[in-house]
């Protein structure tokens, strides 16, 4: 029983683990980086300040403990984290199982997303629902809950790269674990009328709020966290949303977590409009170009080469939307150009390590598309040392999408033997397509 983990070291202000922490004495959980953020903290935490039921809720079965978990979620106690942490634990163990210890996993989980979505009435004009949320993130255990707990599936747990796992069977237990945390994190971020459709719970006014800026923070681990984010799936639906949110009325905010895989996935969630408009602003923002330069490498890479040759995925690229097409791509390669930074200076220098193989061009690197970024190094490198940044990223768009075979002299001395030959088998399969619909192949 995974239950221990509510006790880790985490400080209940910043959301920072460090064993160091000191421990409330009283319930066992909480721990502050400092007397001061314990005092600031004190008064939201001493109305649940108490030991958990370790070894009763231990002993519950799954049916019990969801039982018991609606009213503690209803009105805060020390129980709550603990509670959540056994019901998440049981519907990780049931994988592809419709039941577990007596609990019908179909309807724990449409009754977990429904308890996430905690709204107010239109009628409303202030944020009454604040102190609900501080008195749940201070409750005992709780941030332990939402920044350690697994909520990965087992299909995604394998001493292999997870990320390029699918899930085992037709287990979505992971989306299933992960309804009330991610519902909960969104809407601890944003306060308003609670929308009809759960897609749209990021949509709101962005609390000002030290527990909101902790949800983000773990909402943008998971996103960068490529083999959670895909266990989470369905899941994570009101994230794109919130995205946007956050970054039209708090910028600063969204490029606090530039280094956390953000554009990445911003860009895969671009039919979504608010997605765009997180996207447009992280492209205009300047808070944004000072963040650049003290990005780790990795991070720096991952995003010029997500940022390469920006599609909008689910909508087709006809003359309806040519223009919505133009404008990603031109956002894509101002990120990029500001994530280069200066190119003599950093920018091929750095551009040349990745192409040498020094550090790795992607979040989860392997596979075609750590391949596919490594040509696409190695192409700046040359086209740089001879003409302008913008008239290579046109050339590198063209030849991508009409005649990558054209690359295949950078990508013969840029690829190791393995990654070249897989590079070389996609492209006879773009041959191949090419051919069947009447184009040359070559």
């Amino acid at each position: 029983m995974p239950l221990e983990i509510l006790q880790r070291a985490v400080c209940y202000g910043t959301y920072v683990e460090d064993e160091s922490f000191a421990r409330c004495s009283r319930c066992k959980c909480a721990h502050y980086c400092s007397a001061d953020e314990q005092k600031r903290r004190w008064k939201a935490h001493k109305a649940t300040c108490r030991e958990p039921e370790w070894q009763r809720i231990a002993a519950l079965s799954a049916a019990a403990a969801f039982e018991e978990l609606e009213p503690a979620l209803r009105t805060p106690g020390h129980n709550t984290a603990a509670l959540l942490e056994r019901v998440c634990d049981a519907i990780r163990a049931g994988g592809a199982r419709k039941q577990v210890e007596g609990l019908n996993l179909e309807s724990a989980a449409a009754r977990l997303r429904s308890w996430a979505r905690v709204g107010q009435g239109a009628e409303l004009a202030a944020d009454d629902l604040a102190p609900y949320y501080e008195r749940l993130w201070q409750s005992p255990g709780m941030p332990q809950f939402l920044f350690l707990s697994d909520w990965r599936s087992l299909g995604f747990r394998t001493p292999q790269d997870a990320a390029a796992q699918p899930p085992i069977g037709s287990e979505q237990s992971g989306s299933e674990v992960s309804l009330w945390p991610i519902g909960f994190l969104v809407r601890s971020c944003v306060w308003g009328t609670l929308p009809e459709n759960q897609t749209e719970d990021g949509v709101g006014t962005v609390r000002d709020a030290y527990f909101a800026r902790g949800a983000l923070r773990r909402l943008c681990q998971v996103t960068g966290d490529l083999a959670l984010k895909a266990s989470v799936g369905a899941a994570f639906a009101p994230v794109p949303g919130l995205f946007g949110s956050v970054a039209k009325q708090k910028p600063q905010w969204m490029c606090e977590h530039l280094g956390d895989n953000v554009i990445p996935a911003v860009i895969e969630w671009l039919d979504v409009p608010s997605a765009f408009d997180a996207f447009r602003t992280l492209a205009n923002s300047s808070d944004a170009c000072a963040v650049y330069p003290n990005l780790s490498e990795q991070a720096r890479l991952s995003i010029i080469s997500s940022c390469r040759n920006v599609s909008i995925p689910n909508l087709s690229p006809d003359s309806s939307n040519a223009s919505k097409f133009d404008e990603a791509k031109q956002l894509g390669h101002g990120i990029l150009r500001s994530a280069l930074g200066d190119l003599q200076q950093s920018g091929l220098p750095l551009l040349q390590k990745a192409v040498e193989g020094a550090v790795t061009a992607l979040t989860a690197p392997g596979g075609l598309a750590g391949v596919e970024a490594r040509v696409f190094f190695a192409f700046l490198v040359d086209r740089l040392q001879k003409g302008d940044l913008d008239a290579a990223l046109h050339e590198y768009a063209e030849m991508e999408m009409n005649h990558p075979w054209d690359l295949k002299d950078l990508a013969t001395k840029a690829l190791p033997r393995e990654d070249l030959q897989e590079w070389l088998e996609a492209l006879e399969q773009f041959r191949q397509y090419e051919v069947s619909r009447g184009g040359s192949g070559s």
